[in-house]
């Protein structure tokens, strides 16, 4: 039995690894997502000590991690950042002990090494796993992850219905909330419009096809009206509502199940959607074992919004010379989004559904 165990193990390594490759592999070779402005910050931070503005400080970490395996092995910036990001992956695939979810996950674990969001998902991972049986350690690294990446702030009330021993480890790694930058992060976000795959870009485009706006800005294409701002305000009211009853009154939820819904209601009423984000939700909904195939829909509708990038990207540059062409990408793109809403709204509305029976638990989880 321990041979076989120990066989089983080591297979589902190997096969972990050579996904991770081939993740790897495909970023190397088609996406780079956000690494040059990584590479900015972590330059502009050993020579001049500025920090990141729309990031917490402490993602530095992952960035001049990156620049040090550059210099220490005469790698570019973006080879030692893929590097760093392929063996985080590694870990998180068989933490969540479902390694083929690389399989159904590849079209957006590839583009996910281009960002520095893996960390942040691997110590939510963690903390999660760790909840039960080692909850200061759990506590600590959900401050990490929200050090990281702030909206994991989301679930500290279930954490705390979960267990309050060891809480204060949570404040550990928030020290590192330097008062200056945290200070550029909230004006950054405050600052931005709706990224063009976002909820509020897809109804501002439903009621105002005519006055949409477009721009480059933020590092992403910007595509909005000005009912955007109006419908974000509205969204944040009705996430409001939803995180109170989720996170204080659905306690027949088991803790899985609540932070899916959390984390696909926040990412359904913010003005950014990114590929980064739908990996979030689709990697706990591996470790819940519930509605793989709708949330490998999820996957598949997001990783289909990309090739058409391109054109978008094109049609911004040259706002004036190609309407055309700009507004046909654009009504292509918006009916894309359109099927992703509605599959990540049907996979929203089954999770609110009580289940009859409780199933077996996952691990690192105990009952209620």
């Amino acid at each position: 039995m321990a041979a076989e165990l120990r066989r089983d193990r080591l297979v589902q390594a190997l096969g972990t690894a050579i996904l991770v490759l081939l993740a790897l592999y495909i970023a190397h070779h088609a996406v780079v997502a956000d690494i040059g402005i990584y590479q900015r910050y972590a330059r502009g931070f050993s020579l001049h000590r500025s920090f990141p503005r729309e990031y917490p400080p402490l993602a530095l970490v992952p960035m001049l991690l990156a620049r040090s395996l550059a210099l220490a092995f005469h790698l570019s910036f973006t080879q030692a950042w893929l590097l760093l990001s392929a063996v985080v992956l590694y870990f998180l695939a068989l933490t969540i002990d479902r390694p083929t979810v690389l399989v159904g996950l590849l079209p957006l674990a590839s583009p996910l090494l281009g960002t520095y969001d893996i960390w942040p998902i691997l110590c939510l991972v963690l903390s999660y796993r760790l909840l039960e049986r080692r909850p200061a350690l759990s506590w600590f690294l959900l401050g990490v992850a929200i050090a990281l990446k702030l909206f994991p702030i989301l679930f500290i009330p279930l954490w705390w219905q979960k267990s309050r021993r060891g809480w204060g480890y949570l404040l550990l790694p928030l020290v590192t909330f330097y008062p200056p930058a945290m200070a550029s992060v909230v004006h950054y976000q405050f600052a931005r419009q709706a990224e063009w795959e976002s909820t509020v870009s897809l109804l501002s485009a439903i009621l105002t096809p005519s006055a949409m706006v477009l721009r480059h800005a933020f590092g992403s294409v910007e595509y909005y009206s000005l009912w955007s701002g109006r419908l974000s305000l509205l969204l944040d009211a009705v996430y409001a509502a939803f995180f109170v009853w989720i996170a204080f009154f659905r306690r027949d939820l088991r803790l899985m199940p609540r932070m899916l819904l959390l984390l696909s209601l926040w990412f359904l009423t913010n003005k950014v959607l990114s590929v980064q984000y739908v990996f979030w939700v689709v990697c706990l909904a591996y470790l819940e074992g519930q509605n793989l195939w709708a949330f490998g829909a999820l996957a598949w509708a997001t990783a289909l919004l990309y090739p058409w990038l391109p054109a978008v990207y094109q049609g911004a540059r040259a706002l004036l010379g190609l309407p055309g062409t700009l507004q046909a990408a654009m009504r292509l793109a918006m009916t894309l989004v359109a099927v992703r809403l509605t599959i990540w709204l049907g996979i929203v509305v089954a999770l609110l559904r009580p289940r009859a029976a409780t199933p077996a638990l996952p691990a690192g989880e105990a009952a209620d």
